[in-house]
């Protein structure tokens, strides 16, 4: 009676093995696919639809009076003031000036959207891509120093950083001419500023799209292993 009842346990376990293991696999199978269709898939055509846009590439110009915090003349800038160690990141203040751009002599008018819906994106920045108007810095990287400008604000271990685009400096621009300014373009992405380029935007754009495919492939094989791992602790248990 006892052999009995450890055998129908037994069985009962190695079925949940076999389910375990079959839902597994759907899940890692499927999973990948379930996020090609509804994330990776939409935000890729997105980065190619920029292609069929309006390209111009000029001169970027801000204006003539435009200085960063820091004394540096710009077309746009971005500033804060923070403080940072191994356990908090703190900002204190910060700021932007990146409205009434111009290529050449043609004024861009999107560049007078609100900050929500202009993304500042760059070789290292990456967590602003999606919205409507972008702004891609390249390699360009920021300066960061310990002397905070006059003018801003103060903190504990305060460091004052800033990313800036030279007045004068070439540049790619999406957009649509309209009564001699630069306009918005219908559909998801109205407008690109690339410092770098074309195409160093669409190369960071198109990686930030793919990225939730690699996340749902680890997250499938994380699953695929707990359940194997699982199902044969409970069959060596009822061994």
């Amino acid at each position: 009676m006892v052999s009995g009842s450890r055998s129908a346990y037994g069985g009962g376990v190695g079925i949940a093995w076999k389910l375990g293991i079959g839902a597994a696999i759907v899940v890692a199978l499927v999973g990948p696919v379930a996020i090609e269709l509804a994330i990776v898939g939409p935000a890729r055509d997105r980065v190619e639809a920029v292609r069929a846009l309006p390209l111009h590439r000029g001169r970027l110009h801000g204006p003539s009076d435009r200085v960063t915090p820091n004394g540096h003349p710009a077309a746009a800038y971005w500033w804060s003031v923070d403080s940072t160690d191994d356990e908090s990141h703190e900002t204190y203040c910060g700021g932007r000036a990146r409205d009434r751009l111009a290529l050449d002599t043609t004024r861009i008018a999107w560049s007078d959207a609100d900050p929500d819906d202009v993304g500042l994106v760059s070789d290292d920045r990456s967590d602003e891509h999606g919205r409507r108007f972008m702004i891609d810095l390249g390699a360009r990287a920021g300066e960061l120093t310990s002397a905070v400008p006059r003018g801003t604000c103060t903190g504990t271990d305060a460091r004052y950083g800033e990313l800036r685009i030279d007045d004068g400096a070439e540049v790619d621009v999406v957009g649509c001419i309209g009564d001699g300014v630069v306009l918005p373009c219908a559909g998801p992405i109205g407008g690109v500023i690339a410092v770098d380029g074309l195409e160093a935007y669409v190369a960071h754009a198109r990686a930030r799209a793919t990225r939730p495919r690699w996340i749902g492939l680890v997250v499938a094989a994380s699953l695929l292993v707990a359940a194997i791992g699982g199902a044969v602790t409970r069959r060596s248990r009822s061994s």
